[in-house]
């Protein structure tokens, strides 16, 4: 209800206003300025130049503001360049329409305050005083010097201070005085009163010695600061020096721990030579042996390629090709490993097979290391669909303590199921 009456009272004032501008008792306050070419007479034209000139103004002041974006400002430098050309037009115009006009072009000028102007025209007015003082009391001593002294005396008043502190007043001179022959009386003159050349070898001897001083102060001042800047740019120096130093050392020692991490990687003692190396006789017992493709036989126990490709036996560790085992001649901590691949050409999700692998002792039973049951990696198929080719595979690896002419052998439950590539199945064992 509230905003329904605010609008209703708004409707009512806007026609009170236009029923005022209708008989004449109510004027547009700001009038929109008319097109120059549309004024015909000088007072027309007259009229609005100093609208313009209000424009301007106040657009000067408002890009002198701080607050405004550079954005804003922009617009505003546009607008004065606008108004400027409008303004010189408006001018132009009026000197066509009366030729007998003398207005003068309006220019922006930028603030001065009069204080300062005030103060300088007071200090160059106090300066010139001073210079003329000063040539008129030389000229008066050059011709009471060039005088009889018994005959001639020079009084000179001293000159007020308010005289250069920029007041209006008079400039006192001075008063050359004759004695008529009387010459107590002119020794009594020149008693009370000092010579010219007294006062002015006092006043001279007195700024001679602040001079001096002024630049013995100036001078110890510079080299103070001379001093100071040096110090600090040989501190400077210090500390680069130090940085270098600091710098080498960091990679310096870097290095050292990148050879020292590069010589334990490859078992280096700090004599530079290997472990093993110094350990005559020994050899470390390691064994890889690869897959063998059985055709006509096939054996549970798998037999293995000692020879072929990467396989290989050292001297303590011996392949029995009876069996397909790998028996070690050292007791010790061994790592066994064992890899079996197998395909099965007609999977189906009961499918599964079992990889051992297992140890013979000549004084004991054989023994189960380590044994990896595979079930569940065929997909569940329709039983009506046909069945499909399937391949898995299983890996075993441990450390085991083994003891001289133990034999390690490894088993699959479904031999004749075993890829064909020698690099998927592979068996072998190191001393650690």
């Amino acid at each position: 209800m509230a905003r329904n009456e605010e609008k209703q009272q708004g409707r009512l004032n806007r026609l009170w206003l236009q029923k005022e501008r209708e008989e004449g008792r109510l004027k547009d306050v700001q009038e929109r300025r008319p097109k120059l070419c549309t004024l015909n007479s000088s007072s027309s034209v007259k009229k609005w130049i100093p609208s313009i000139k209000n424009e301007i103004e106040y657009y000067l002041q408002q890009s002198q503001l701080a607050h405004y974006p550079e954005r804003k400002i922009a617009e505003f430098h546009q607008k004065l360049e606008a108004l400027e050309r409008e303004y010189k037009s408006f001018v132009t115009k009026l000197r066509v329409l009366d030729p007998t006009c003398k207005h003068k072009p309006w220019t922006p000028r930028a603030y001065c305050k009069r204080r300062a102007v005030a103060q300088e025209s007071t200090s160059v007015g106090a300066a010139r005083w001073t210079t003329c003082w000063s040539v008129c009391l030389t000229v008066l001593r050059t011709r009471v010097q060039s005088l009889a002294p018994p005959v001639w005396s020079l009084h000179v008043l001293p000159v007020p201070v308010w005289v250069f502190s920029g007041h209006s007043g008079f400039l006192p001179h001075p008063k050359i005085m004759h004695d008529g022959g009387q010459q107590q009386e002119q020794h009594h003159h020149l008693e009370q009163l000092p010579s010219w050349s007294q006062r002015g070898r006092r006043v001279g001897g007195s700024c001679a010695g602040v001079i001096p001083t002024l630049a013995t102060v100036v001078l110890l001042l510079f080299l103070l600061v001379f001093a100071a800047l040096g110090f600090g740019g040989y501190l400077m120096y210090n500390m680069q020096l130090e940085l270098r130093d600091v710098r080498k050392m960091s990679r310096e020692l870097k290095q050292a721990q990148e050879l020292s991490r590069a010589e334990k990687q490859i078992s280096l003692d700090e004599a530079g030579g290997s472990k093993e190396d110094k350990i005559e006789g020994e050899e470390r017992a390691a064994a890889h042996v690869i897959g063998r493709i059985e055709k006509h036989v096939v054996h549970k126990t798998l037999r293995w390629e000692p020879r072929v490709g990467a396989a290989f036996t050292s001297d303590a560790v011996a392949y029995q090709v009876k069996d397909g085992a790998l028996r070690v001649s050292q007791n010790g901590l061994y790592h066994i490993y064992s890899r079996v691949e197998l395909i099965f050409k007609h999977c189906s999700p009961t499918s599964s097979f079992i990889h051992t692998v297992f140890v013979r002792s000549p004084s004991a039973p054989d023994t189960a290391l380590m044994e990896a049951h595979r079930a569940g990696f065929c997909s569940q198929r329709n039983e009506l669909k046909e069945r499909h080719a399937w391949t898995a595979d299983s890996y075993l690896g441990s450390a085991l303590r083994l003891r001289r002419n133990d034999t390690v052998l490894v088993n699959v439950s479904h031999p004749q199921f075993l890829s064909h590539g020698n690099q998927g199945n592979f068996f072998g064992l190191f001393k650690i």
